[in-house]
C-alpha cells in the first residue's frame, strides 16, 4: 500500500484531501449549502457540545437518523475523539434492546420520527432530537412539517445540543493514540448467517476504500473518471455501510455531496432532476423507476451510474441502459458488489461489460475456491482449493494490469473469497467469535482471506459473475437446485415485480427438498397468473421445476431493503407440512403471520412434475388472512 494517509482517523482525512479547498461547496442538501471550512465548523461545534455533555474517548454513542448534515457532523466529530458511534437501522428494530445493553451509550441522536421506536428502550440518558430542517434557514422550516413528541426531561433538540458546544473555550481532547484499526462505527448486518449482528468499521476501513477509487481514477485500465466539483447524489441511509462509504468518498474527492434524507425510490427521477448529479449510486429498486419514467428526462449530466445493494437483473440492466442512452448519457449502468464486514465494495464493474458484478478493487484479490453445498463448514482454505483468483499487478511501464491464475477452471463455481491490503474488524461481541473466525480465515498462501458465503465464478475476461449462496443452494435427487438461477427465468418473464425461491423439505424418497416460488406480480390478475405459470412449466424444467408458486401482495425485506428470503422460508417452514407424495397433499396455512403481512395471498402448484417426466395435476387455492405487519 502506498497510502500512509488511510491510518489517519476520518476527520484529519478529509481534511488533508481538501487544505487547498476549503471554500468549495461540499454539501448542498435541500438547496443548504455548506463550504467545506462550514462543514469543520459544525463538526468542531457538535465535538465541543459532546465534550460539554461529558462525552469522551472511549465513549459509546448511538444514531437513530437518516442521511443529514447533522449525522455527518457528527460521525466526523465522534471519529475525531475517538468515540464509537453505533447506527441503528432506523427501518428495523427488533435488535434495539440487545444493543443498548450491551453498548450503554451515554447520548443516543435520533431522528424525530423515530423517536416512538425507542421509547422505554433508553433510560436516564440524554436523546439529542434532530429534524430534517436543523439545517435549513427559517423560511424553508415554515414550509416543512414539524413532527411534535411527547418527550421526557431527557430528551433536548439539537439547537439546544450545540448551544452548550459554541460557548464552549476548553481545547477538545482528541483521540492521538494509534487509530487506524480502532473501531470507530458499529453498523448492523444479517452476515452470512442471517443472524442480526454489529460489524465494527474502522478509520482504516473507510480511508481505504477511498484510496482504492484514487488508484482507480489515476489508472487507464479502470473506465473511472471523478473530477473537483462534481456532483454526487447520495440516497443511501447511513445505517448501511455504502451509505457512510458514499459520504466519506465523496468530501475525501471533493465532489459536491447531494444529500437526500429521504430514500424512497419513487422519488428517485425527481431527485435526478433537481441534482443533476455526475455520479450516482443507488438501488436496483431505485433504477427501476427511473425504467418506468414514461415522460422525457435529461440525463446527459451522469458520468457514473452504479447499483449496489442487491442484484441488477439483467432484464433491468438491458433497460437503465436503454434509458440512459436514450436520456442523452454516455455511459451504462455498471454494478458493485461486496459486504457490510469489509465496508461495502469488493468489486466494481469498472469496464462496462454486461451482467457481471466486475473485477476487485485495485489492491484487492477474488478468488474462487470449492465448496461443498452438503457441509455447513468447509475447511476450503488449502491450495488445492483455488480454483481461479483475479487481481491487479504493475507491468514494465508502471501500468495496472488485471492477471488470473487458474482461469482453465473459468465458469466452475465455488465460494467467493476477498483478499484485502488492510485489517477488517469483523463482528462486535464475543458470542460471534465462531461466525468471526469463519468469515475471516487464514490460507496457505499466509494470507487473511473474507469468505462471503456467495457462490460464483470468473469469466473468461475476468469479470465476477454471482450465481447464489451457498446456505441457499439445496439438493434434490442429488442434483444442485440453484434458487437465484430460478427467480432469473421467472422475473425474465416480464410479469413479476419480485420474487424469491426457497426450499421446503419433502419426505419423498430421494428428493430432500422442493423449489418454492413466492411472487409479486406487477399486476395481480388471473391472465397473468396463468401466464407466469405457463411460463414456469416451459422454461424451469428438470430438478429445478417448481412444486409451488406462491403469489402475495409483497416481500419482507431487510434493513438493506434486499428480500429477506430466511423469513420467508421460516414462514413457509411454519405454515406448510413437508411433501409426503404426489397426490392428495395439503398445506396448511394459519390465519396469523409471526413474520410479514400478506394481504392476499394465493398459491398455484404447477402441472409439470421434475422426477422421472410424471405431471401433477393442477391444484389451486386462494385463502384470505386478517394479517399483522411488522416494519
Amino acid at each position: 500500500m502506498e497510502n500512509n494517509q488511510i491510518s489517519l482517523n476520518i476527520y484529519d482525512y478529509i481534511v488533508s484531501k481538501n487544505h487547498d479547498a476549503k471554500d468549495r461547496i461540499a454539501i448542498d442538501y435541500l438547496g443548504r449549502k455548506y463550504t467545506f471550512k462550514e462543514l469543520l465548523d459544525n463538526m468542531n461545534i457538535v465535538m465541543q457540545s459532546l465534550s460539554e455533555y461529558g462525552i469522551k474517548k472511549g465513549d459509546s454513542i448511538m444514531a437513530l437518523t437518516l442521511a443529514t448534515p447533522e449525522f455527518i457532523f457528527l460521525m466526523y466529530g465522534a471519529a475525531k475523539m475517538g468515540i464509537t458511534l453505533n447506527i441503528l437501522n432506523p427501518f428495523n428494530d427488533e435488535n434495539y434492546d440487545s444493543i443498548i445493553a450491551r453498548l450503554n451509550p451515554k447520548l443516543l441522536f435520533c431522528y424525530d420520527r423515530f423517536y416512538t421506536k425507542i421509547l422505554g428502550k433508553i433510560d436516564n440518558k440524554k436523546i439529542v432530537i434532530t429534524s430534517p430542517f436543523d439545517s435549513l434557514p427559517l423560511a424553508m422550516k415554515l414550509t416543512g412539517k414539524i413532527q411534535k413528541l411527547s418527550t421526557n426531561k431527557e430528551c433536548i433538540t439539537y439547537s439546544e445540543f450545540i448551544s452548550k458546544g459554541k460557548k464552549r473555550a476548553k481545547k477538545i481532547e482528541e483521540d492521538t493514540a494509534d487509530i487506524s484499526n480502532k473501531k470507530i462505527i458499529e453498523i448492523g448486518t444479517g452476515g452470512s448467517t442471517g443472524i442480526p449482528k454489529q460489524v465494527g468499521i474502522s478509520n482504516e476501513m473507510l480511508n481505504n476504500v477511498v484510496y482504492q477509487h484514487e488508484i482507480m481514477n489515476k489508472y487507464s485500465v479502470f473506465d473511472v473518471s471523478f473530477n473537483d466539483n462534481e456532483t454526487f447524489l447520495d440516497i443511501i441511509p447511513p445505517h448501511l455501510a455504502y451509505g457512510i462509504c458514499d459520504i466519506h468518498l465523496a468530501l475525501s474527492l471533493k465532489l459536491k455531496l447531494c444529500l437526500e434524507p429521504n430514500p424512497e425510490p419513487k422519488l428517485f427521477v425527481k431527485q435526478l432532476k433537481k441534482y443533476r448529479p455526475n455520479h450516482v449510486l443507488a438501488g436496483p429498486v431505485h433504477w427501476k423507476q427511473l425504467i418506468a419514467y414514461d415522460k422525457k428526462i435529461d440525463l446527459s449530466y451522469i458520468k457514473s451510474a452504479v447499483a449496489g445493494g442487491e442484484h441488477l437483473e439483467c432484464n433491468d440492466e438491458i433497460k437503465t441502459n436503454q434509458k440512459l442512452k436514450e436520456s442523452g448519457s454516455k455511459v451504462t449502468v455498471r454494478e458493485g458488489v461486496g459486504l457490510t464486514e469489509i465496508c461495502g465494495v469488493g468489486t466494481y464493474n469498472s469496464t462496462g461489460d454486461l451482467f457481471t458484478v466486475g473485477r476487485p478493487l485495485p489492491e484487492y484479490q477474488v478468488g474462487i475456491f470449492k465448496v461443498d453445498i452438503n457441509k455447513e463448514y468447509n475447511d476450503n482454505t488449502h491450495t488445492a482449493d483455488e480454483l481461479c483468483r483475479v487481481y491487479y499487478q504493475k507491468d514494465k511501464n508502471g501500468e495496472l494490469k488485471i492477471v488470473s491464475t487458474g482461469m482453465n477452471n473459468s465458469f466452475t463455481t465455488g465460494e467467493i473469497c476477498y483478499q484485502l491490503p488492510i485489517k477488517i474488524l469483523g463482528y462486535v461481541g464475543e458470542e460471534h467469535k465462531e461466525e468471526n473466525d469463519l468469515l475471516i480465515r487464514l490460507h496457505d498462501d499466509g494470507k487473511y482471506w473474507i469468505h462471503t458465503g456467495d457462490i460464483g465464478y470468473i469469466r473468461e475476461d475476468r469479470n465476477l459473475v454471482i450465481t447464489d449462496r451457498i446456505k441457499r443452494i439445496f439438493n434434490r435427487y442429488g442434483w444442485k437446485v440453484y434458487p437465484n438461477h430460478i427467480t432469473k427465468i421467472v422475473t425474465d418473464s416480464g410479469l413479476v415485480k419480485e420474487c424469491v425461491v426457497v426450499k421446503r423439505e419433502s419426505l419423498v424418497k430421494g428428493e430432500s427438498y422442493v423449489p418454492i416460488l413466492y411472487a409479486v406480480l406487477k399486476e395481480n390478475t388471473t391472465e397473468n397468473r396463468q401466464k407466469l405459470l405457463e411460463w414456469c412449466n416451459k422454461k424451469i424444467i428438470g430438478n429445478s421445476s417448481l412444486y409451488d408458486i406462491i403469489f402475495v401482495d409483497e416481500l419482507p425485506k431487510t434493513g438493506a431493503g434486499k428480500i429477506d428470503f430466511t423469513r420467508v422460508e421460516n414462514y413457509d417452514k411454519n405454515h406448510n407440512e413437508p411433501v409426503v407424495q404426489d397426490n392428495n397433499e395439503k398445506n396448511k396455512c394459519s390465519e396469523k403471520e409471526e413474520y410479514f403481512s400478506f394481504a392476499r395471498l394465493e398459491r398455484v402448484r404447477p402441472v409439470q412434475a421434475p422426477r422421472r417426466g410424471r405431471r401433477r395435476s393442477l391444484w389451486s387455492r386462494t385463502a384470505e388472512f386478517s394479517l399483522s405487519c411488522s416494519v
